[in-house]
């Protein structure tokens, strides 16, 4: 499990690499090794093997490696988006997610409050 968990560090930092470049070659090689890295890792948690210490230590920086990745990734699509929005005259919907709820564009309703 910790050569697995190893494997899956290293290519964590190569699609840090690959998303900062705008690399899709990269970006999607890495999601293929990824897929790969957790079919093995499953297998070898379906076969008994359990993490020690070290693995912990290493699922860690794993996780916080994958969100940030996660997180450039969204803004990478975002900037693209943004370019073409430019390019072809839309305007950008760059972060649909921060976008005001829908309840915030609902028409104002006046009440009477006398009566």
């Amino acid at each position: 499990m910790h050569d697995i968990l190893k494997e899956l560090e290293r290519v964590l930092v190569e699609e840090r690499s690959a998303i900062r470049k705008l690399d899709t070659d990269n970006i999607e090689l890495a999601a293929t090794k990824k897929t790969d890295l957790e079919a093995k890792l499953s297998t070898a948690i379906a076969a008994g093997e359990s993490a020690t210490m070290d693995d912990h230590a290493i699922l860690e920086r794993v996780r916080a490696a994958a969100r940030a990745n996660q997180l450039l990734l969204v803004h990478a699509r975002a900037c693209v988006r943004g370019v073409v929005a430019l390019v072809s005259g839309k305007l950008p919907d760059a972060y649909p997610a921060v976008a005001a709820p829908a309840a915030a564009a609902a028409p104002a309703v006046r009440v009477n409050m006398t009566g």
